[in-house]
């Protein structure tokens, strides 16, 4: 049983993709990527004209009894009532001429407003969401059916936190291409792999935009030098890498990383490699996610005897292949 409250982003997760929603609450797994960057941009304007204005900006709100937690983007006080507000920098659902809440969206906001009734003692009546694309607000009753479909969202994903097997990927591959997670979730492989004709879409750029560095001299002394790396040897001497620039370090023998390097390597996601002189990998320094489900799948997967004799199969056959290139390039 889970017993930590779910973030009612994760409701909203589940209702666009199980999938994600299993990614980003159950194995902690968050990429950040332009539209994510734009949408707290967004957030941070409306948060000082807002304020600027004399409105209650933001409020955290939770529940024990609904085991949920979250913070509302605005509140709106209109005849005496509060009003609970979610600002989004897309467009808003169309139905003929009539601007309507995405699905997800609406279980958002909804969720929030029974926190506040809860938080507050106050009947909360409506909701609205505003489509900042379009300039559309969305009015939505908190009725009973709205918080039927809280609560049986909420239960959906209570169970799915306590699944060990990832839920398959979503049957709507338009949704993935605006995915934050494609990048981890790879759905176009999955599909490709259960379909060999399938024709798939690339979801990320074909070169990362991250270098790798590599670490080479015993004698290198990598610090931490404002916003990024420095890397001092005696051939170089001082050489300075701007870490939005590194995804990777590298360090092959024994050179020095000090503790604020690391600190700033994790706070960043950039992974940091160690090999030994010989090129013998030893371990990787990674920012901390939830492991326990990969680690269970992992355990399970190598308890089949079938799969383990695939595993060696293709161990044998990367091994042979390997010296076989070896002999090619040595006989040339």
């Amino acid at each position: 049983m889970v017993d930590s409250p779910l973030r009612v982003m994760g409701l909203h997760s589940i209702t666009y993709c199980p999938r994600l929603f299993y990614l980003e609450e159950v194995e902690g797994l968050q990429v950040e990527d332009e539209a994510v960057f734009s949408g707290r941009a967004l957030h941070e304007i409306l948060e000082k004209e807002e304020k600027d204005a004399g409105e209650i900006v933001s409020m955290e709100v939770g529940s024990e009894r609904l085991g949920l937690t979250g913070k509302v983007d605005a509140l709106r006080r209109r005849n005496g009532e509060i009003i609970p507000y979610e600002h989004k920098k897309g467009r808003s659902r169309k139905d003929g001429k009539k601007a309507q809440a995405w699905p997800a969206d609406r279980i958002q906001v909804c969720a929030y407003g029974m926190l506040l009734e809860e938080a507050l003692a106050k009947p909360v009546r409506e909701c609205r969401v505003r489509y900042h694309a379009d300039a559309v607000t969305v009015t939505l009753p908190l009725d009973e059916q709205a918080r039927c479909d809280v609560m049986e969202t909420l239960k959906r994903a209570q169970q799915l936190r306590e699944c060990i097997q990832r839920p398959s990927i979503s049957k709507n591959e338009c949704q993935c291409i605006k995915c934050s997670l494609s990048l981890v979730c790879l759905p176009e492989e999955e599909r490709f792999i259960e379909d060999p004709d399938w024709q798939p879409v690339r979801l990320f750029p074909p070169e990362c935009d991250r270098r790798t560095l590599h670490i080479l001299e015993h004698e290198a002394r990598v610090s931490k030098c404002g916003d990024g790396l420095s890397v001092e040897t005696p051939s170089t001497g001082k050489v300075e890498y701007p870490v939005h620039e590194i995804g990777a370090v590298c360090l092959h023998g024994y050179g020095q990383v000090t503790t604020q390097a690391l600190h700033l390597c994790a706070a960043n996601e950039v992974f940091v490699h160690y090999f030994t002189p010989g090129g013998r990998y030893v371990s990787t320094l990674a920012p901390v996610g939830i492991q326990v489900q990969r680690r269970i799948r992992q355990y399970h997967a190598l308890a089949d005897p079938a799969f383990c004799l695939e595993l060696c199969r293709r161990l044998v056959m990367a091994k042979v292949e390997n010296g076989l290139r070896y002999m090619l390039r040595a006989t040339r």
